[in-house]
């Protein structure tokens, strides 16, 4: 288990069973599974969508909430919109720019 700031990352072999139990600790807040690991997003959740290869939250965040969503994903790009962040598909090895296969190109 991981802690950054309110956001709480749990990894392991996990199912349905243990993001029910997960939910049942933090009845008040967001929590997701996706493949090995659960998420508990920061306090201001107010929703969440798991992309392929991108992540989007909704809600009431501040600074710290933003660097813990980075500090969950390193080396992926972060960032904030007024009430949303956004987690980046992440750049192949030096081009600085998604894949064809992100973008929809052919």
């Amino acid at each position: 288990m991981t802690l950054h700031h309110t956001l709480v990352q749990v990894t392991g072999d996990l199912d349905d069973e243990s993001l029910r139990a997960v939910q049942g600790l933090y009845p008040w807040r967001h929590v997701t599974r996706c493949a090995s690991e659960i998420i508990v997003w920061p306090l201001g959740t107010l929703w969440v969508s798991h992309q392929p290869t991108a992540v989007v939250l909704r809600g009431r965040f501040d600074a710290r909430d933003v660097n813990a969503v980075q500090a969950m994903h390193p080396g992926r790009t972060v960032s904030r919109d007024g009430d949303q962040i956004t987690v980046w598909p992440a750049h192949p090895a030096g081009t600085g720019r998604p894949a064809a296969s992100e973008t929809g190109a052919r």
